[in-house]
């Protein structure tokens, strides 16, 4: 059982010291924006309770090479999907589409590695790299700095949140055990669903099943949660992120995806994608065919990685065709752009003003605050002007 909430602060105080009171265990790295405080995973070793967690959350979290079998359902999927990537592959090539400076690596290494290996990988796709479709090792330090992450948020939701299940965790993705739960690092993302309940309530009671707009879904973690609440979601995202997302969506909550192929063999009918499936995936390219009124937009993080061109595109499209925006993503001003030349993030204030959505909430995630030297990242709900006459 997890210590109280009092106690686990002392522990997690007596963690972050060196033994002598002083905090020169904890060394600064700079790396622009994404500066972290590091963390001396030696220190675990002084509590055995935090040790046998650590150790949990690295021995879940790790490829183990025995690859498990794919049902003849699984294979199905897996082939839907493979083929939605091909397709993917050749419109990027057909039409010189190009990820911004921050995802374009990843995004090919993405799209190559899925679709080329052992197709049993995605019975794992929890143990995979979310950038890269490969097994992943993870460092002693991230998975100290992770559980720390996990810890301090558990104990700010638990008591507020009755379920803590969507998390992926059944699906080979590092984890420990708390009270009961399997937690990840995807518990950020029951932080942000409860930072846009209030929101989500106001549009349920007006329809049972949401129409949700998400841009880059990355991991797929936020939209499964969505979909366990009756939404229904559009998801655009890089042709490489459309492999783990998708499979993790469909062994966790059965959701039927929409591939790329299918949305062209559909025509590019995005109603008639969405009467047959739960969550219809397109690529950055198909924006503009996306025509249809959402109740919800979300973004989280991306839009501020993006060429500054495209998020402004983003931010029209929400703008005009969505009743609320729930926005997770850089709000400083202050930027170290000398110290991030080559990793830039674009501050979210900048682009307001193309948004055209009146500001209803703000402010700052802990999770995303959690052993940052400097707090960058907060959230914001943007309401559509006049939605109280619809």
């Amino acid at each position: 059982m997890l210590r109280s909430s009092h106690v686990l602060k002392k522990a997690f105080n007596r963690f972050l010291e060196n033994g002598n009171g002083s905090r020169g265990a904890i060394r600064y790295t700079d790396e622009g924006n994404r500066s972290v405080a590091r963390i001396d995973d030696r220190l675990f070793l002084r509590d055995p309770h935090m040790l046998r967690l650590l150790t949990e959350y690295r021995a879940t979290g790790n490829f183990t090479g025995h690859l498990k079998e794919l049902t003849e359902k699984e294979a199905g999927v897996v082939s839907e999907l493979r083929e939605g990537l091909r397709c993917l592959e050749q419109e990027q090539l057909r039409r010189g589409f190009g990820a911004g400076q921050m995802w374009a690596g990843f995004n090919e290494k993405m799209l190559h590695n899925a679709l080329t290996a052992d197709p049993r990988l995605f019975n794992h796709a929890g143990a995979l790299n979310y950038k890269t479709f490969a097994p992943q090792t993870l460092a002693l330090e991230a998975a100290a700095q992770e559980l720390v992450r996990i810890l301090a948020l558990y104990d700010h939701l638990r008591g507020r949140v009755s379920s803590f299940e969507g998390l992926f965790t059944e699906m080979n993705s590092r984890h420990v055990t708390l009270e009961g739960h399997r937690l990840s690092a995807g518990i950020r993302c029951i932080e942000e669903r409860e930072i846009l309940r209030p929101t989500w309530e106001q549009i349920r009671k007006k329809k049972n099943s949401p129409l949700v707009l998400e841009i880059g879904a990355g991991g797929a973690q936020l939209t499964n949660l969505l979909l366990r609440e009756q939404a229904k979601m559009v998801v655009i995202d890089l042709p490489g992120m459309h492999a783990r997302g998708p499979y993790l969506l469909y062994k966790s909550s059965g959701a039927r995806i929409c591939t790329y192929a299918r949305y062209l063999q559909l025509d590019r009918r995005l109603d008639r994608a969405l009467e047959e499936h739960d969550v219809v995936y397109l690529p950055p390219w198909e924006r503009e065919s996306v025509r249809l009124r959402f109740d919800l937009a979300v973004n989280v993080h991306s839009l501020g990685e993006m060429p500054v061109e495209e998020s402004v595109e983003y931010l029209r499209l929400i703008g005009s065709q969505c009743d609320y925006f729930f926005s997770i993503n850089t709000s400083a001003r202050d930027l170290d752009r000398a110290a991030q030349a080559d990793y830039s993030e674009t501050s979210i204030l900048d682009l307001e003003e193309h948004l055209k959505m009146r500001l209803i909430e703000t402010g700052t995630p802990l999770f995303d605050s959690i052993l940052q030297k400097t707090i960058h990242y907060g959230y914001a709900v943007y309401q559509a002007k006049g939605i109280e006459e619809r």
